[in-house]
């Protein structure tokens, strides 16, 4: 088992000495150093006091084995402070960071007649007692009560029957706990959670083996082994680095986390899979564990980020559906920001000298103007924003960074386009042109070499932003379509249903139950392509023949016209654990009951002419992949600090592959990848911004 956690706790270590606990962007700043009375003048408030560094006693933990705890916080307030006049917002920090992190929220909202509690969450910067519990309701929900029974005392809180007016915003690790706490306590009115999960179980054991965002563990997930392991060597990092009135944990390797936790990542990495223990301990801290029996039902808008391979956007879908089952106000917005990009657009929620002037700002802030503050003369804009690259002109200013975001009145988007696979390894618009056979692909002996998509939460940092996502010979089965018309504008979460017959296995162990990755690849005419974002849609099966529909991840991507879409499927992804299972999985292809790729495109679905009436030759160009010495000797030298290899294993990883029906990959071009003005990475997050997500 230590050689597949090699990689993992080397990425881990990486990102650490970068700063990089928190994965999260600069955000909210109108200066280096934010003040009340400088965001007072841009905004025409008034000014705010600051009370930093207080502390409150809480207790949390199941009723039979209870915890005391100290929480940190700082305390803004709105000056001059009026008896019951302001509403509270409550903020905590994502994983690795701490109350800190919050002070720009504080300096923003605090001089508009907010009184906002930052504070430290469980395990983190210098709240002392407790351990990390992943946002456990028992845990952070409890600590989180208590900080609002606190806002009740407060002369200038704003209350009603019930009792303080309450809002809660936050990214990650501070966007579940708004899940946590709402549904133990209805003075929380509204909740803003950005970039975090719906099923925890889900954002690091995928299975996306089903038609709907209610993912199944039976079989169980395939684990993300590498966002995974990162995030829980950083949670023993940051119990290196507590004040020593932290007691010690009951377990030497267990940092600051709960004991749970820790069995759950041995039982996951011991089993090769996330167990039943891990997946009981993960779902008690998710929406899907509580938000399903309808706890949380109030104004909810949803940021999450189109360039997240933790917490994709599909968590965000399941959970906007959740809430707007209920029938509470809600909103979904999908940014182009997450834990794989950490960088906003110009203009969308980055550093700026006028907080006004970022659209993302103007959102949370009508959000809370109208669902806190009560004004019901505030516009909170479509109920469905998306960003979108392709209509962003990178100049930053309010008018364009407004119009790179598309609007709709519900969730799913536009009109779905089916494209029907063939044997010789096309996609047809009309199966009749399709053509049937078994094509095939190879799980190789000890799951290497694999294909790569990404190194997780650092894809967009040297070496590894040069490294173009590749397929083994023989470990994957693609299907292109003929060149588009017009550009094609997929807006969503596509799906795939297609028939596989999988080896059998003498042991039966989950372990060793075929695994498949999932990619939709952009191919330009000159044969580049692009992976929008680096998503993959892992899924474990059942073995023997079955028809199963697989849920992709949801993307905000424009195909372009003479570009092509392919959809490939592997046996094998870096950044997983893969099945132990070796042997041959085909995909029998019967037009009569045809497989189908389903993509939810905004817009007009005519620009993908059917394969027989194109005319196209779609083999693609028969030269050597360009740059492909250099992509493999970038592999290599990441191999050798030790990042890229899935099971501990280092070799030379293979260079991109022609396959028969697709075209040659190579690193994408600028043109197919984001606007050059957009930074891509993940920087340190500085204090006095909105928040370390």
């Amino acid at each position: 088992m230590l050689g597949r956690r090699v990689s993992g706790v080397a990425v881990a270590a990486v990102l650490l000495a970068g700063g990089l606990t928190g994965v999260a962007p600069q955000h909210l700043a109108h200066a280096a150093t934010p003040s009340c009375d400088g965001i007072a003048k841009l905004m025409g408030g008034t000014g705010c006091k600051l009370t930093a560094d207080q502390t409150l006693p809480v207790v949390v933990g199941p009723a039979t084995s209870p915890e005391s705890c100290s929480v940190s916080y700082d305390l803004y307030e709105p000056v001059p402070a009026l008896p019951g006049s302001a509403p509270a917002i409550l903020t905590t920090n994502g994983f690795g960071g701490s109350k800190a992190d919050q002070a720009g929220l504080g300096f923003y909202f605090a001089p508009q007649g907010y009184v906002v509690l930052a504070y430290s969450g469980l395990g983190f910067g210098q709240s002392t007692g407790c351990k990390i519990s992943l946002d456990d309701p028992d845990y952070d929900g409890k600590a989180a009560k208590q900080l609002i029974d606190h806002l009740a005392t407060l002369a200038d809180v704003k209350q009603d029957s019930v009792g303080p007016l309450v809002g809660m915003v936050g990214g990650s690790y501070g966007g579940a706990i708004q899940y946590a706490a709402a549904s133990i306590d209805q003075r929380i009115r509204t909740i803003i959670p950005i970039i975090t999960w719906n099923d925890l179980a889900y954002s690091l054991g995928p299975n996306n083996a089903t038609p709907s965002l209610v993912f199944p563990d039976n079989p169980p997930g395939v684990l993300k082994y590498q966002w995974a392991e990162l995030f829980f060597a950083s949670g023993l990092t940051t119990s290196t680095q507590q004040p020593p009135t932290i007691p010690p944990s009951s377990s030497p390797t267990c940092g600051n986390f709960l004991l749970a936790v820790c069995l759950a990542e041995a039982e996951s990495f011991g089993l090769g899979y996330p167990g039943p223990m891990t997946v009981a301990t993960l779902r008690h801290a998710s929406m899907v564990g509580y938000g399903s029996a309808a706890q949380v039902h109030i104004p909810t808008m949803f940021l999450q980020g189109e360039a997240d391979t933790l917490f994709n956007l599909d968590g965000a879908v399941a959970n906007y559906n959740l809430i707007k089952a209920t029938g509470a106000p809600v909103k979904l917005v999908f940014q182009s920001w997450g834990h794989s990009n950490s960088t906003p657009r110009r203009g969308e929620f980055a550093s700026s000298g006028d907080p006004t002037g970022l659209y993302e700002t103007g959102l949370i802030q009508h959000w809370f103007d109208r669902y806190l503050k009560g004004d019901t003369s505030v516009d909170t804009g479509a109920n469905v924003e998306y960003y979108r690259d392709y209509a962003d002109d990178g100049s930053g200013t309010p008018a364009s960074i407004a119009a790179a975001y598309g609007k709709a009145d519900s969730y799913p988007i536009g009109s779905p386009l089916s494209l029907y696979p063939s044997a010789d390894g096309t996609l047809h618009t009309d199966v009749r042109t399709a053509t049937g056979g078994s094509p095939s692909l190879v799980n190789p002996a000890g799951g290497q070499p694999a294909s790569y998509s990404e190194t997780s939460a650092v894809q967009n940092t040297a070496p590894f932003a040069n490294i173009p996502p590749m397929d083994p010979p023989g470990e994957s089965v693609s299907f292109t379509s003929a060149p588009l018309t017009a550009p094609t504008n997929e807006v969503g979460i596509p799906t795939l249903k297609l028939t596989v017959n999988a080896p059998v296995s003498s042991n039966a162990s989950p372990a060793f139950q075929p695994e498949l990755f999932t990619k939709i690849y952009d191919v330009a005419p000159d044969g580049t392509f692009a992976l929008p974002e680096r998503l993959v849609s892992p899924a474990r099966l059942g073995a023997g023949q079955s028809t199963v529909t697989l849920t992709l991840p949801g993307i905000v991507h424009q195909f372009r016209a003479g570009h092509r879409i392919q959809v490939t499927i592997a046996s094998t992804d870096n950044a997983y654990l893969g099945s132990r299972q070796p042997g041959v999985i085909t995909f029998p292809i019967n037009t009569a009951a045809p497989d189908v790729l389903t993509l939810p495109v905004d817009g007009a679905t005519g620009g993908v002419p059917d394969v027989a009436m194109a005319g196209t030759d779609l083999s693609g160009p028969s030269t050597p992949v360009p740059n492909s010495g250099a992509a493999t000797g970038s592999i290599r030298a990441a191999l050798a600090v030790g990042l890229l290899g899935r099971h501990g294993a280092v070799g030379t990883a293979p260079a991109p592959v022609r396959r028969a029906g697709s075209p040659t990959r190579q690193s994408p071009t600028l043109s197919e990848t984001k606007p050059a003005t957009r930074a891509r990475g993940v920087p340190r997050v500085a204090a006095g911004r909105l928040g370390r997500f």
